[in-house]
């Protein structure tokens, strides 16, 4: 595997994690956002569409 295309185990979830009652969602929208990673547009793009 190269340099930079795995995530730390850190970042994972634990098997026991994706077990759990999920949580309730009473929102319209619902983003679900990841592998930003130091993209200031990315964000700044989320952050407009949040705001709609």
């Amino acid at each position: 595997m190269s340099e930079g295309r795995s995530c730390p185990l850190a970042y994972r979830y634990r098997a026991a994690d994706l077990c759990r009652e999920p949580a309730q969602v009473i929102e319209d929208v619902l983003y679900i956002i990841g592998g930003l990673y130091g993209n200031p547009y990315a964000l700044d793009e989320i952050e407009r569409m949040a705001l709609q």
